[in-house]
């Protein structure tokens, strides 16, 4: 979201460190809290409005969070070993205080668009609800007897038929905590250092399950899901519908996953020749190095990657030489 305001109060209560051990511990923290008015955001808009965006002041925003992160020296004054972790956790919860006249009419707008929009959450701009919000039609899962989807109405009864007035807040994607972990373990000219990722505590919307099982075309490439585990007969218990089912399914709660996610982003080795063989090159040093990417990574959600954002798992190798 990109973010303009003309009026923001920004606190930053007190920011506070912890050394121990002559600081082979250390420990930072820190608690913030913005409350910014007159926001401009980029507002996501259904694709039949021929537009995916524009913008639009938002209202009245709220964010508060902590970070916290942390050194450890596990080995420092070894003679060929050094080995030292370092960290940190953050967590952060938005909140809508106030929105334009301008979006309410949005809001508005998306119960009475057109519903073949809606195969996928838009988002919605609610006074007391986060920007993150997951809206979508609550769900009972898969009828056993008829298999189809049993829709949850605003007013508590069950239907078989869909309505974009019937979507509420479902679950909030933006994670309790995320951060990152790194490990540099050195000895001699050697240096390990890797890098993990982890988030937990969001929901998201898995968009594999709609475009890839239920509404694919089971005449082309789609996932294996879509033939083995679909509603075929009354008393089958399933979790997708009929798989004669021609209908387009839309966002319900259905797909609303946990998002719990923990990676290794990075792994590098170097080694850094002595200066006395270097010199003998004509060379003041010379260093080899070979990174990997993205080597690893474990989710609870069951989902392709590259399809909203670019994913590889690569490997380089490199040679650094000074002259």
């Amino acid at each position: 979201m990109t973010e303009r305001h003309k009026y923001a109060r920004i606190m930053y209560p007190r920011q506070w460190y912890l050394g121990l051990f002559e600081n082979r511990i250390w420990i930072s923290g820190r608690y913030y809290y913005k409350r910014t008015k007159d926001l401009l955001a980029d507002i996501n808009t259904a694709p039949s409005l021929g537009f995916s965006s524009y913008k639009s002041n938002l209202g009245e925003l709220e964010n508060k969070g902590v970070e916290v992160n942390f050194r450890v020296d596990l080995l420092r004054n070894n003679k060929n070993w050094r080995v030292n972790l370092n960290g940190n956790l953050s967590h952060n919860k938005n909140k809508i205080l106030n929105i334009s006249e301008a979006l309410k009419a949005y809001n508005q707008e998306l119960i009475s668009g057109d519903e073949s929009d809606y195969t996928r959450p838009i988002p919605q701009y609610v006074e007391g609800q986060s920007l993150s919000m997951i809206y979508a039609v609550r769900s009972l899962g898969i009828d056993t007897q008829t298999g189809k989807e049993v829709y949850v109405k605003r007013d508590g009864s069950k239907t078989y038929t869909y309505s974009a007035s019937d979507m509420v807040p479902i679950a909030e994607a933006a994670p309790k905590a995320e951060g990152f972990i790194g490990a540099t373990v050195s000895y001699k000219r050697f240096i390990l250092t890797a890098n993990m990722h982890y988030k937990f505590g969001g929901y998201m919307f898995n968009q594999t399950l709609v475009d890839r099982v239920e509404n694919a075309d089971p005449r082309f490439n789609v996932d294996r899901r879509a033939l083995e585990q679909r509603w075929q007969k009354p008393g089958d218990v399933a979790f997708f519908k009929s798989i004669t089912s021609t209908s387009l399914t839309r966002a319900t709660s259905r797909f609303v996953q946990k998002d719990n996610e923990m990676g290794l982003t990075s792994l590098n080795l170097t080694y850094e020749l002595p200066k006395a063989t270097a010199k003998k090159l004509f060379m003041e040093n010379l260093r080899f190095g070979i990174n990997m990417g993205e080597t690893w990574k474990w989710s609870s959600v069951d989902i392709e990657r590259g399809i909203d954002y670019p994913f590889s798992r690569t490997m380089t190798f490199s040679i650094t030489a000074q002259f």
